[in-house]
């Protein structure tokens, strides 16, 4: 076992205080942070890689310019991996994967041997264009695939040559990601003593992770320790080092299988987390013909072709050799944006034929991708953007948080956060001011719009503006009180759901006052107590819990989530598992209402309602398929005891208002027409199939709708996209 090198401070300091120019690019920088009980507290950052600077203008981060020695100094944490990737795409050599090898075919070696007429070895214009059709095409691919830029296609180039898209296309290459992983790989065999010259040492994996921790200062980003140490014997090997890192920038996945392909093909990784459903690692049948993006009329087709093994589901493995949604041909996209034929593609061509649902991704593209700064993309610098890298779903639209009207690093993420130095890298790519954040002019993104209360008329009228709550981030699960003069409701700052707390206010002042610490509040028959819901904490045990309007003699009933109150007073309903309850307020006692094997979803959702009598409940549930979400009755005494009411795949909201007629009962789901959440009614003495709700308005989101006590209007929460 082998320790690392030391230095005295990490080298993202070191860089910042040098006067003379010099910057230190250290590779054990590419990594992401680790719980503190495994990194050991001595063990320090690995020796660096000396860069000398030199000014070269208004460019991104760490940009080579063409013709110059240096690089451009960075200025924020984290920044080093656009320097060292900047320098690794330029190098003259090219970096291969360690696996999987794709020599030139024998095909390609004939045919490369026929062509070179004089027997040099390579191939000058000339002697490729000969017999290749028109010769304007002919002349652009020769330059896509010269890519050491010197006039000439040696063997390993001209075997990535191609004009139709096919998986196993042979050839390897030069990779902007590997170059990265290679340059990684470099600084570590420096790091830990030689590491290259004596392959077969294991370092200790706490001083393994922590060079990475220290070295990426504030941009500490989590890690799966089986990424590291596979096989869980806290020791590094040299080869899951490597592997470490192309995991981190999403040459592979998490378990080690390739995104990236050494013949430049990329797993369309994005469809196969959408597609996955159940996640489980496999598409079943449904899965494949639902969320796949396909063509209805072929996908039953493809799915069998692609199920090699006849096991019923598709593998990651099989999922990958189907063209275009389980695999991405990078050369193939650029050779069609490529109008002009010119190799090279300008922002212009990017924008008018790139794919609609890429537009967003196209228009922030330049400058941060156009590494060289010579207003075109290369083939090289395209298969690094985010339109060509489809590894993840780059087109979902992020939220600002902190409304500060910027992303910040920790704001730039899909959960669960995977390929985290890949997304830094983004991230600063993106960032062309270079300011730590991104704005809209660099990024698109969506702010955040408060949650507020609209009120409307029972029959439709009067759709307006009722509440929003200054200083606090949202507002849900309003309740007006029997007498139907205050409003009860929770409440919690942005980002943070342990401050969410119970507030009452009178309805005709609007002024809210807190009354505890929790969530979901419902009023007792004379309006004297509210019940509600808490998360654990040191001082109060997780459950349902009762407390006086005047916010005094707080009470723990049980453990469980969700009460409601029944209208007749004598019950409070909630959900404990899958074991639907109901707590007697005179007796004490607990009934089950619906046993967990009488259950059919694998989820119950928060804020059911009451039925007026007090017999029956709605509620919200998510199917075994983890897709299939519903809005269902329950009736105890009835054979059987639920009864759908309301199906959808994208979204059913968990609260629902039962009209205090009974014969009106209004949730929202997702419309399919306006493409956001609206209100939705059905008559539960009926079975006619939910109606949209008339009045309310299709721009914005509406939910968590509240009868006023003489149904003669509705409160809604209410937010913009």
């Amino acid at each position: 076992m082998i320790h690392c090198a030391s230095l005295d401070e990490p080298f993202w300091r070191a860089w910042r205080r040098q006067p003379n120019g010099t910057r230190f690019v250290s590779g054990t920088a590419l990594a992401a942070g680790i719980s503190l009980e495994d990194v050991a507290p001595e063990s320090p950052v690995a020796s660096a890689i000396p860069l000398k600077a030199s000014a070269i203008g208004r460019q991104p981060t760490g940009v080579f310019n063409s013709g110059t020695e240096g690089l451009t100094p960075p200025r924020s944490p984290g920044s080093f991996l656009t320097v060292m990737c900047s320098m690794c795409l330029l190098t003259t050599s090219i970096a291969l994967a360690d696996e999987p090898n794709s020599e030139p075919s024998d095909a390609q070696v004939k045919a490369f041997r026929q062509a070179d007429q004089n027997k040099d070895a390579k191939l000058s214009i000339e002697e490729f264009i000969l017999g290749r059709g028109p010769a304007e095409f002919a002349k652009r691919d020769f330059k896509l695939f010269d890519f050491n830029n010197d006039g000439a296609l040696k063997l390993e180039e001209f075997a990535c040559v191609r004009t139709e898209t096919t998986f196993d296309q042979p050839g390897v290459m030069p990779s902007f990601l590997t170059s990265c992983a290679d340059q990684a790989v470099a600084a570590l065999d420096k790091a830990f003593a030689n590491w290259d010259q004596n392959p077969e040492l294991e370092v200790d994996r706490g001083t393994f992770i922590a060079a990475f921790v220290r070295d990426l200062g504030n941009n500490v980003l989590p890690v799966n320790l089986l990424e590291v140490d596979p096989d869980n014997n806290r020791k590094v090997s040299r080869k899951e080092a490597r592997r470490f890192v192309e995991i981190q920038l999403g040459i592979r996945r998490s378990d080690g299988k390739l995104l990236q392909f050494p013949n430049g093909n990329v797993a369309n990784y994005a469809v196969f987390l959408h597609a996955d459903a159940d996640r489980n690692d496999v598409l079943d049948r449904a899965e494949f013909i639902e969320r796949t993006y396909g063509d209805p009329k072929l996908e039953a087709e493809e799915f069998v072709k692609l199920n090699t093994d006849g096991d019923e589901v598709i593998s990651f493995e099989e999922f990958c050799r189907l063209p275009v949604r389980g695999f991405a041909d990078p050369v193939a996209e650029f050779r069609h944006l490529d109008a002009n034929l010119d190799a090279r593609v300008d922002p212009l061509e990017l924008l008018t034929r790139a794919p609609d649902w890429q537009r967003k991704l196209a228009e922030h593209t330049f400058p941060g991708f156009d590494l060289d700064q010579d207003g075109v993309l290369s083939l090289s610098e395209y298969r690094l953007t985010l339109i060509a890298n489809k590894v993840q779903p780059w087109t979902a639209v992020l939220t600002d948080l902190d409304d500060d009207e910027a992303l910040s690093f920790a704001e730039f993420k899909l959960d669960p956060k995977r390929f985290p130095l890949l997304w830094l890298l983004y991230f600063h790519r993106l960032d062309v001011n270079r300011d730590e954040s991104l704005s809209l002019n660099e990024y698109d993104f969506k702010t955040k719009s408060p949650i507020e209360f609209f009120v409307m008329n029972g029959d439709g009228s009067g759709w307006r503006h009722y509440f929003k709550f200054e200083g606090r981030s949202s507002v849900g699960s309003p309740a007006v009180s029997p007498n139907g003069k205050m409003l009860a409701f929770d409440s919690h700052l942005r980002n943070d759901l342990s401050t969410n707390t119970v507030y009452v206010m009178d309805l005709e002042t609007r002024r809210p006052h807190a009354i505890c610490v929790g969530m979901m509040p419902t009023w007792s028959p004379d309006g004297k107590r509210l019940a509600c819901s808490r998360s654990g904490t040191n001082n109060t045990p997780y459950g349902i819990w009762t407390i006086g309007a005047d916010a005094e003699n707080a009470q723990h009933i049980a453990p469980g989530w969700g009460a409601q109150w029944s209208p007749d007073g004598q019950r409070i309903a909630f959900y404990s598992g899958l074991d639907i309850k109901a707590y007697n307020v005179e007796t004490k006692e607990t009934e089950v209402l619906l046993l967990a094997n009488e259950n059919p979803y694998r989820q119950i959702f928060w804020n059911m309602s009451w039925s007026p009598d007090s017999k029956q409940l709605c509620l919200r549930g998510l199917k075994p398929d983890n897709m299939t979400q519903e809005m269902a009755t329950l009736d105890p005494t009835a054979t059987p005891k639920l009864k759908t009411r309301a199906t959808n795949k994208v979204q059913v909201a968990e609260d629902s208002a039962w009209h205090p007629n009974g014969e009106r009962v209004i949730f929202a789901m997702h419309c399919p027409e306006q493409v956001r959440l609206q209100l939705y009614e059905f008559n539960p003495k009926s079975d006619d199939p939910p109606k949209l709700l008339n009045g309310q308005d299709p721009t914005r989101n509406n939910s968590s709708p509240c009868w006023t006590p003489d149904g003669k209007r509705l409160i809604v929460v209410s937010v913009a996209d």
